[in-house]
């Protein structure tokens, strides 16, 4: 997870939920974030983990332990939406 999403949540006042989507087919591109295509008739799951809430006035500090929430939430939300598929992993797979 990056700053950016940290800096609007803060600016904005809305809080950030975290989301994670896995497919039993799916490609993923060779590139820069490695983008997933889900493709139809697998099975599918979402999961969506705790709110995370950025104050007002976050100092670099908060921000940054914000910023390690969120990427701790996502890999963990990750790693139990391909669990709730019946994968372990993320590799591409059609």
């Amino acid at each position: 997870a990056g700053l950016g999403i940290i800096m609007l949540a803060r600016e904005s006042g809305r809080p950030i939920m975290p989301v994670a989507i896995a497919t039993s087919r799916f490609k993923r591109l060779n590139n820069w974030d490695r983008t997933v295509i889900h493709l139809p008739f697998g099975r599918g799951a979402m999961i969506a983990g705790e709110l995370v809430r950025v104050p007002a006035d976050a100092d670099p500090e908060t921000m940054e332990a914000a910023r390690q929430e969120l990427e701790n939430s996502l890999n963990e939300i990750t790693h139990r939406a391909y669990a709730a598929i019946g994968r372990t992993d993320g590799d591409s797979h059609a």
